[in-house]
């Protein structure tokens, strides 16, 4: 009972130190983003390009990276951007990308979606 007691009067001086949103959030580590579209390997004349992905649970925004041509030996980097939305428009040169997405909260991330390819000629 007395355990009790002290956990009640020692609360209000903890909640701020750790945050009613940091609390309550959900813990994103382990999960990953599923992307939609565009497909992977898409080869496509159209430079305006939307990519699509599913929310997350818990997720408050994404980060979104395109790179040309691979991650694995970025030439440029077109995109590295946080948003709230789970869609992404970019006109893009004529080139080879890869693209990937990570949810994000105040506190945790997700782990990077899979890596997608796509190819505008």
């Amino acid at each position: 009972m007395r355990l009790i007691k002290y956990f009640l009067l020692m609360l209000p001086a903890v909640l701020p130190v750790i945050g009613c949103d940091t609390a309550l959030e959900k813990n994103l580590a382990g999960k990953k983003v599923t992307l939609l579209a565009p497909v992977n390997n898409l080869i496509t004349t159209d430079t305006l390009q939307t990519f699509y992905w599913e929310l997350l649970d818990g997720a408050t925004k994404y980060q979104i990276q395109v790179v040309s041509p691979r991650f694995d030996s970025i030439v440029r980097l077109i995109a590295d951007t946080t948003t709230a939305k789970n869609t992404f428009l970019i006109d893009l040169d004529v080139n080879s990308y890869q693209w990937r997405v990570k949810a994000k909260n105040n506190s945790t991330s997700s782990d990077e979606s899979e890596i997608r390819n796509l190819k505008i000629q």
